[in-house]
């Protein structure tokens, strides 16, 4: 992906703002140009994330979701018992 045509620019320093996030979220080093392309990345996502919702495709009622699992109510649901020793 070629960010450098972008509007969308960072300065040296947000750049290596988030390098030093991105290093304490995730405990590895990037790249200045890894760090350019995934925050470009994460703005792009955010763009798509605030856009309006176009007239009448934000009717909530028409989602249905799956109900949650039903926890188990016993250990012995949980856990399996212990096998006896063989003698």
């Amino acid at each position: 992906m070629d960010t450098s045509n972008s509007s969308l620019s960072f300065s040296d320093a947000e750049i290596e703002e988030f390098r030093a996030i991105w290093k304490k979220e995730f405990k590895e080093e990037i790249t200045v140009e890894q760090a350019r392309r995934e925050a470009f990345l994460l703005m792009e996502l955010y763009s798509l994330l605030i856009e309006p919702v176009p007239e009448g495709e934000s009717d909530v009622k028409k989602v249905r979701f799956p109900a949650p699992p039903t926890p188990p109510r016993r250990v012995m649901d949980i856990v399996p018992p212990k096998k006896k020793p063989m003698m």
